[in-house]
């Protein structure tokens, strides 16, 4: 493979006996740069759509409620979801033409996502300014059912492209669902084995990252002894589990690290400097967006971003310019960059 660094603009090659691609929607872009002929398994993009409210529904757990008159699909299943002291609504679905780099939504996604809502749950009044977030991905579906929505794929693929097409060292993955995603890897592992003439080594039960539950006991203990507020705890072992004892590290080398990035918020300094330092986060918004969970319920404050752009740029060596710039361009990012009340 010859790759680009986006951050030097530099070429590089990397040489594997294997290569497994796992590239979602971009999969049939990628298997045709092969100069052999590649089997692409079979689906088309749909886009699918959830929003998440400003505000919490009266509902005391998630609740599936069904659209009545025509609205999109007519009579289809609705689901409004506390979560994060807010509701999250969904999933509005319709096929997708195009590249999968330019999808957007559009003011007519929202219109008819908010037509349907509202016949779901007409005493809500749900409108557009009641949107804080957009959550908007490609998902593969197999054709548009008879009410002209897609349906949606249910079970993954994992192609060995050695036995299909005769291409040596070339495996393909198309996951559905998060759910399914550790069954997905042991069995494309399973076909790597093949390939390399060796057996997987098997990991049914070994912990995943942060989820050894005897390390979790000792990490809880010394998040309660740490002095930092009931709520930054539980936050940090619920999103960190064993190894938020890295982030309380951080914390006992600078104090002013556990204190929270804004008014409101559980994520303390120490998230964003253990992003920069020990999860590869480059950008402001590889942090707030991909790193902690700052903005997975709508943009955070200025003054939040601020905070986190100026650890940031301390560990990067941004200069005033760029901690600005990264402000900016989080500011103006999709799930909430569409929304017509911004």
């Amino acid at each position: 493979v010859v790759a680009r660094d986006n951050q030097t603009g530099k070429s590089v090659s990397i040489h594997a006996a294997v290569t497994v691609l796992c590239a979602g929607p971009w999969l049939p872009e990628i298997l045709q740069l092969s100069s052999r002929r590649a089997t692409c398994p079979g689906f088309q993009p749909a886009l699918a759509m959830n929003v998440v409210l400003k505000k919490a529904l009266p509902l005391q757990r998630a609740t599936g409620l069904t659209t009545s008159g025509r609205g999109v699909g007519g009579g289809r299943l609705l689901f409004f979801v506390p979560w994060r002291g807010r509701t999250v609504v969904g999933t509005y679905y319709r096929p997708y033409t195009g590249p999968a780099d330019a999808l957007a939504v559009s003011g007519q996604d929202l219109s008819l996502f908010l037509e349907d809502i509202r016949r779901a749950y007409p005493g809500a009044a749900i409108g557009p300014g009641d949107i804080a977030m957009v959550h908007a991905g490609l998902l593969p579906s197999q054709g548009v059912a008879a009410g002209g929505e897609p349906e949606v794929m249910k079970h993954y693929q994992v192609i060995d492209h050695a036995a299909r097409d005769g291409i040596a060292g070339l495996v393909s993955v198309l996951g559905v669902k998060y759910t399914t995603a550790r069954d997905v890897a042991r069995r494309a592992l399973a076909v790597c084995g093949r390939e390399l003439r060796r057996q997987p080594v098997p990991v049914a039960f070994k912990p995943l990252p942060g989820g050894d539950v005897t390390e979790l006991r000792l990490t809880v203990r010394a998040a309660a002894g740490s002095g930092i507020e009931p709520d930054i705890a539980e936050h940090l072992i619920h999103n960190y589990g064993s190894v938020c004892e890295r982030i309380l590290a951080l914390g006992r080398e600078d104090r002013g690290l556990l204190q929270r990035v804004g008014e409101g918020v559980p994520v303390i300094g120490a998230e964003v400097v253990h992003a920069a330092r020990h999860e590869m986060a480059l950008t402001l918004g590889d942090a707030v967006l991909r790193r902690t969970d700052l903005g997975s319920a709508g943009c955070p404050a200025a003054s939040t971003l601020e905070c986190c752009a100026a650890l940031m740029g301390r560990e990067l060596q941004w200069d005033a310019r760029r901690i600005s710039g990264e402000v900016r361009a989080v500011q103006s990012h999709a799930p909430w960059a569409c929304l017509p009340s911004r």
